[in-house]
């Protein structure tokens, strides 16, 4: 009987063991997992912060182009000859900024104002404050009876990237 209740004892002690190291394993794992919860709460504000912080750098670099760049056209030869549409002419940077990649647009006209092709053609050449980039605009796709019926043009800045360095 005695042995019995030797057995008993340190089965017992053993389970109390047991459950105590039980015990401290959760309890140290529950804070091992809230502190790896609160890095990567910590670590999503930062990588949140970070982005915030390239959009911004993003803004003061990069923007859209329009009328405040104070970039103006000016055509000082239009030339019609077999197919071809030509205008030749001048950017002026009037502006503050730097833009480069600038993409033109001519819109042709009939006499009666009815649209009847377009042309385009892009700058690559960065365009600095009061600086003049000469340009040739051709429009080769036109057929004869287009060029035919052609009256006017309206020619216009479809987009430009700016760009702060």
């Amino acid at each position: 009987m005695n042995f019995i209740k030797e057995a008993l004892k340190k089965m017992g002690f053993g389970f109390l063991y047991g459950a105590g190291f039980i015990l401290a394993a959760v309890t140290v794992g529950s804070f091992a997992f809230s502190y790896i919860e609160d890095d990567i709460d910590k670590k999503e504000v930062m990588m949140e912060e970070r982005k915030k912080e390239r959009e911004k750098e993003r803004r003061l670099r990069f923007r859209d182009y329009d009328e405040t760049a104070n970039l103006n056209l000016s055509v000082s030869k239009e030339r019609i000859e077999d197919e071809e549409f030509t205008l030749l002419g001048s950017l002026e940077n009037n502006g503050n900024e730097k833009w480069s990649s600038v993409n033109l647009k001519a819109e042709l006209y009939n006499e009666a104002g009815e649209f009847i092709d377009e042309c385009g053609e892009y700058i690559t050449q960065m365009s600095a404050p009061d600086s003049k980039i000469n340009f040739k605009l051709s429009c080769g796709s036109c057929s004869k009876f287009q060029l035919r019926d052609y009256h006017s043009y309206k020619l216009s800045i479809v987009d430009a990237r700016f760009s702060r360095h």
